[in-house]
């Protein structure tokens, strides 16, 4: 240190420029893999070491950890973030920044109230709530599959919505609305997927987003209609089946976190029980 401090004096004296070393950059492999598992909740550590990363002004991972609050339609959380790694200059997160820009344009343009299902708004909305509501409404339970004992009640819908089949809602560990998606089943028929996406249109406005062509292969188009929620409509392939789906998106994601580690749990459970075994 003293060497240092002795040639910062003579740098400084000689009128030359003190040279520092900047951090290194997290590679953009590494940051899309921490994004990936903070996503998928498969690593607890993945969301701290990104923002650490970002913290410190790293783009590369600025750039991640924008794409991660995307993926969770935090929009404001996005475009801070986003705004960040195009500060430094490069153009493709510059149009992540616009488009997350515009996804927070058209949720404030779209939003005319609270998402709603048969009248009811879905924004913190119980089980116990939402469950006499759609029984009022005309569905009927499928198989007896309704109830705290299911993760997921499924309802027949009974030509309530043209087309559709069935309505599956999720709840939350502690029965909070999660998401509900009706199955509209077809077979090779490319345009259905179209017709639904028209259908949500005409109340909701031109999708946020939308991707993949209508007449081959995947489709998903979804609608930032405030709050927190969003509509989505998706399509497979080469199945032609259908899905609407109302999402509140941190509910959605609470929920996929207790069920993967429930099922991390059981697997574990099961291990055990195998090696008792020998």
């Amino acid at each position: 240190m003293k060497y240092i401090k002795i040639l910062a004096t003579l740098l400084a004296l000689s009128g030359l420029p003190l040279v520092t070393c900047a951090a290194p950059t997290m590679s953009n492999q590494q940051a899309r893999a921490l994004m990936a598992a903070a996503f998928h909740h498969t690593d607890p550590s993945a969301l701290p070491r990104l923002t650490k990363a970002a913290r410190t002004g790293d783009p590369v991972a600025e750039n991640w950890l924008g794409a991660y609050y995307d993926a969770n339609e935090e929009g404001s959380k996005a475009a801070y973030w986003y705004r960040k790694a195009a500060e430094q200059g490069v153009a493709r997160k510059k149009t992540n920044l616009r488009r997350v820009l515009a996804d927070q344009r058209a949720a404030k343009e779209q939003a005319g109230g609270p998402l709603k299902l048969f009248g009811a708004s879905l924004k913190g909305i119980t089980r116990d709530q939402l469950e006499p509501v759609l029984t009022k409404a005309g569905l009927t339970p499928h198989d007896g599959h309704v109830g705290a004992k299911w993760r997921f009640d499924e309802y027949d819908v009974n030509g309530r919505l043209k087309g559709a089949s069935e309505l599956d809602v999720g709840y939350t560990s502690d029965n909070r609305f999660a998401f509900a998606e009706y199955t509209f089943p077809s077979v090779m028929d490319p345009g259905q997927v179209r017709r639904i996406i028209d259908m949500v249109t005409t109340k909701y406005g031109q999708p946020s987003s939308i991707n993949g062509p209508y007449g081959l292969g995947e489709v998903t188009a979804y609608w930032n209609v405030g709050d927190g929620m969003k509509v989505e409509v998706k399509r497979g392939w080469p199945n032609t089946t259908t899905y609407l789906d109302l999402i509140d998106v941190k509910a959605y994601a609470a929920m996929k976190k207790s069920i993967a580690e429930q099922k991390a749990k059981q697997e574990a459970g099961r291990a055990k029980k195998q090696s008792n075994a020998f």
